[in-house]
């Protein structure tokens, strides 16, 4: 699947200026709403992994079959997840309402990079301020990690991509092609 890691200009930036401006670009693009009462925000656990994995593959498989590309994405192990889990747990965020995941957030620290590696609200449910308050939480687990960069991880032609990148001072840093090696037969 395609994908695109954004990095932050580490040119300036230190006075927060950058920092404010991609909030700013990726809560215009996530549109907040009304919450329900009854939804919190909190720490992801490791029992949390595979529902939230299979929320990732519903979104995504959601856009692209909207746009008539048909489902790309299929559930895979979160070991990635579960490794970034122990090693930096305030990088990973649910929300759950009544027991049900609804969106995802992960962010992780590696080095002096802090990644934004996902962020999916269950498509049902967008609109609703669900995505801002989870960036909200991702944010403040960059500013905490005092990294000097900050990257996001995404698919090239999402619009959050596009409000990051032209709301914000980053240019695109690696662009690749990841596939899977085919099965002998």
């Amino acid at each position: 699947m395609p994908s695109a890691l954004l990095a932050m200009r580490s040119d300036g930036g230190r006075d927060g200026t950058h920092e404010q401006l991609l909030w700013s670009a990726l809560r215009l693009a996530l549109s907040p709403g009304v919450v329900s009462m009854s939804l919190v925000y909190r720490p992801a656990r490791a029992d949390d992994l595979a529902a939230t994995d299979a929320l990732v593959v519903a979104s995504i498989n959601e856009l692209t079959v909207r746009h008539g590309f048909g489902p790309m994405a299929t559930a895979s192990p979160p070991n990635f997840q579960l490794f970034s889990l122990k090693d930096d747990p305030d990088g990973l965020w649910v929300a759950e309402d009544g027991g049900a995941i609804l969106g995802f957030a992960w962010s992780w620290v590696c080095g002096d990079v802090w990644f934004l590696a996902q962020l999916f609200v269950d498509p049902a449910r967008q609109g609703h301020g669900i995505g801002n308050a989870l960036l909200e939480r991702t944010m403040e687990h960059a500013r905490k990690s005092g990294a000097a960069h900050k990257a996001l991880i995404t698919l090239p032609s999402t619009v959050s991509r596009r409000a990051f990148t032209c709301g914000t001072a980053c240019f695109p840093k690696r662009r690749s092609i990841f596939s899977a090696p085919r099965a002998n037969g």
